[in-house]
């Protein structure tokens, strides 16, 4: 059985769909390329609708498996990620990221 830090080294490889959203998209330029994060999760739902599931099953993954918010910071820093706002709100961004790529995924 992996230990969770194992498991955290290979969150990019175990979820790629999350590895091209963080290193794409929430990158730490998201502002500069999209406006916002969401649009940054919606052109990345537009382009890669092939990845989408994936992605949305590494979020939740995450959601589950690190309770703490900075937990979450770190392993999805490591893919790239670079929105995180303030306090509780990388929580509520990831909340609001699996609903749009679950909706999107059921909908493709």
């Amino acid at each position: 059985m992996s230990s969770r830090p194992t498991q955290i080294s290979e969150l990019g490889s175990k979820f790629p769909g999350l590895a091209v959203l963080a290193d794409r998209y929430v990158t730490n330029h998201w502002d500069y390329q999209f406006g916002t994060p969401e649009a940054a999760v919606l052109a990345f739902q537009g382009d890669h609708p092939e990845l989408v599931a994936d992605a949305a099953a590494g979020i939740d993954w995450v959601c589950r498996t690190l309770s703490a918010e900075v937990e979450r910071t770190a392993a999805l820093a490591r893919l790239g990620w670079g929105y995180g706002g303030g306090p509780g709100m990388l929580n509520d961004f990831l909340a609001w990221t699996l609903q749009t790529l679950t909706t999107g995924a059921a909908e493709g």
